[in-house]
């Protein structure tokens, strides 16, 4: 590609029922490398955006640098001005009664006028991200192609007939869900290590010899309210690795902050317990920069976080730090294409959620179809 970014420009294409807008940058050399503004969104909007805010910031800058690029997209803002009609209040007032006579105005509606400050909507900063990345891609460690497409199959606590199915499926990781974004009670750690004695007992029931699934629970930071320190936490997790076995056992979230994490990740390391990893969700570049290798087995982005995922990705692996990226039944749903056309062009890991209720069955057929069809490409 040439050496400086010579001006943007768009073109809209027509994609699953919507308008697509599609953001091309053209380098020095007339090359164009383009990008899609995945989701919905109000397409004069991003170009307007595009024109007023990205172009003045990328336009005569080198194409070499995908990082400082990107950063400097996700720095932009824009405003959204809202009005809002204050009606008087109802009845009578003193102003009222004085209006009657003349003496003073009556009241009126009043106007409000509040203006907010947003980020470049997601859309535009993946599509910006794409062609930047398309543009000049930076040096990515890889992973083996076939292992970039991991199937979770999820249920609810009070869901344990649903394992038997994702088992019969060989779905190769079964994801714990339960209501722990705000739970304290000690008594829910031991719940949740009979839970995981349960899926192993229907695994062992009903699978072959020859599945050996990873059991993966999202703590969302159960273990750091309900531990005082990472000692305990890492005993919680062997006690989850013991009732988890003869499997790996995953853990996403147990705790939320940075130092007490690397501090359990130690601990683990310390007792041995090769079975278990824990993992950490991170959701913007300030907060990736919090980690570093070794201060977690492994980092998930979420897939909802969409505007900033091929920067996240990129990051992370010119850190060498492991991640995935991850995403429940409806997001996968919703943003499948495009997970597909991420994984294709950065080498990454993207942990798929299949649907447990029967009207989504035929979307984990696709799926599973999908995911097939990568393979074969990939492998040839």
């Amino acid at each position: 590609m040439g050496d400086t970014i010579k001006q943007l420009v768009t073109t809209r294409t027509w994609s699953r029922n919507q308008v697509l807008l599609l953001v091309g940058i053209v380098d020095s050399g007339n090359r164009v490398s383009w990008g899609e503004c995945v989701g919905r969104a109000d397409t004069a909007l991003l170009e307007q955006l595009l024109a007023d805010k990205i172009a003045p910031v990328l336009v005569g800058r080198p194409t070499s640098d995908f990082y400082a690029l990107s950063a400097a997209v996700e720095a932009l803002t824009y405003t959204v001005t809202h009005t809002r009609t204050i009606e008087p209040e109802p009845g009578m007032s003193r102003r009222g009664i004085l209006s009657l006579t003349g003496l003073v105005e009556p009241e009126r509606a009043q106007i409000e006028t509040e203006i907010e400050t947003r980020p470049l909507p997601a859309p535009l900063r993946y599509g910006i991200s794409h062609a930047l990345y398309n543009l000049s891609p930076p040096s990515l460690a890889t992973h083996e192609r076939t292992e970039r497409l991991q199937l979770q199959g999820a249920f609810r606590s009070n869901q344990l007939s649903a394992v038997n199915r994702l088992v019969l499926e060989r779905v190769p990781i079964i994801g714990v869900t339960a209501a722990l974004a705000a739970a304290q009670d000690e008594a829910i750690s031991g719940q949740l290590q009979n839970l995981v004695r349960q899926v192993v007992g229907r695994i062992g029931e009903v699978a072959p010899a020859d599945y050996t699934p990873t059991i993966q629970l999202d703590a969302k930071g159960f273990y750091g309210r309900l531990l005082s320190n990472s000692g305990k936490i890492a005993g919680a997790m062997y006690g989850l690795m013991k009732a988890a076995r003869p499997y790996p056992v995953r853990v996403i979230d147990p705790v939320l902050d940075v130092a007490t994490m690397r501090e359990v990740v130690e601990a683990i390391k310390f007792r041995k317990m090769e079975n278990v990893e824990v993992g950490a969700t991170v959701r913007t570049t300030a907060e990736l920069a919090q980690w570093e290798a070794q201060s977690a087995h492994f980092l998930v982005f979420p897939a909802a976080v969409i505007g900033s995922l091929v920067t996240l990705i990129t990051l992370a692996q010119t850190s060498q730090l492991p991640f995935m990226i991850g995403c429940d039944a409806a997001e996968t749903a919703h943003t499948l294409p495009h997970l597909l056309h991420i994984a294709d062009h950065t080498n990454c890991i993207a942990l798929l959620t299949l649907s447990q209720e029967s009207r989504h069955l035929a979307h984990n057929v696709l799926v599973r179809r999908e995911i097939e069809k990568r393979v074969e490409k990939w492998a040839s």
